[in-house]
C-alpha cells in the first residue's frame, strides 16, 4: 500500500484523500465527504477532472511514522 494522499485546492474548498493502489480510497473516513464522489477513480481520471474545473491537485507522502 503507498502512503499518499491527495489534495484538491478549488476556490470554495480545500480536501484531502488517501490514495491506497494508485486509486482514491473507497473507504469513507479516507476522503473528504466533498470529493466522496471521486472514490474508486484513478489517479488520471482524478487529474483530468481537476483540470477540466480549473481545480489545483497534488499529491503528497505522508511523513514517516505518520501511517502504517
Amino acid at each position: 500500500m503507498s502512503a499518499r494522499f491527495l489534495r484538491v485546492e478549488a476556490p470554495h474548498f480545500t480536501a484531502h484523500a488517501e490514495i491506497v493502489d494508485r486509486r482514491v480510497s473507497a473507504a469513507p473516513h479516507d476522503c473528504a465527504p466533498i470529493i466522496a464522489y471521486m472514490r474508486g477513480w484513478d489517479g488520471a481520471k482524478v487529474a483530468a477532472y481537476c483540470r477540466r474545473m480549473g481545480w489545483t491537485l497534488t499529491v503528497h507522502r505522508y511523513p514517516t511514522g505518520a501511517r502504517a
